[in-house]
């Protein structure tokens, strides 16, 4: 059996992968239909993913624990960052989680409290901190920071 090739219109036979003639390759129906398939495969467990991450996202915003988890990391770095820029000095972290404790301030923000800094005082001696910040989850900003002298 023969088919006509796309490129250069003469006739080939279907068992060949490419033309003798110009050496463009047979595209086969199935690798479209294959292809399409996939495409569609993929389409659709993403939307089935998005809608389960939506669900478990909402369950999660509902235990203190679980959001205050979900944003720790984020918050972390943004919360370091505003603390170093209070010192007048030098800044040391200690090893180990920057938090202690969170609590629920209000709807889409977390107080995390921490004593993992110490701030180096004018006379060069290093002071133990404590610091709160206010963290909001759905700006994913720093809304505020307080840091005194002392440990938690």
């Amino acid at each position: 059996m023969t088919i006509t090739c796309n490129k250069c219109k003469k006739e080939i036979a279907d068992l060949n992968s490419k033309c003798p003639h110009c050496s463009e390759k047979k595209h086969s129906i199935i690798k479209y239909i294959s292809a399409a398939m996939f495409v569609i495969i993929i389409i659709k467990s993403c939307g089935v993913q998005s809608d389960d991450k939506k669900n478990t996202q909402e369950k999660c915003k509902k235990s203190a624990e679980c959001w205050s988890n979900e944003h720790r990391i984020d918050a972390e770095i943004r919360c370091e960052s505003a603390i170093e820029r209070l010192a007048k000095y030098e800044v040391n972290w200690s090893s180990g989680p920057v938090f202690k404790g969170y609590t629920l301030k209000n709807e889409g923000v977390i107080r995390y409290v921490g004593d993992a800094v110490q701030f180096q005082n004018g006379f060069g001696a290093m002071t133990n901190m404590t610091y709160v910040c206010d963290y909001n989850t759905e700006q994913n900003k720093v809304i505020s920071i307080d840091v005194q002298e002392g440990r938690i």
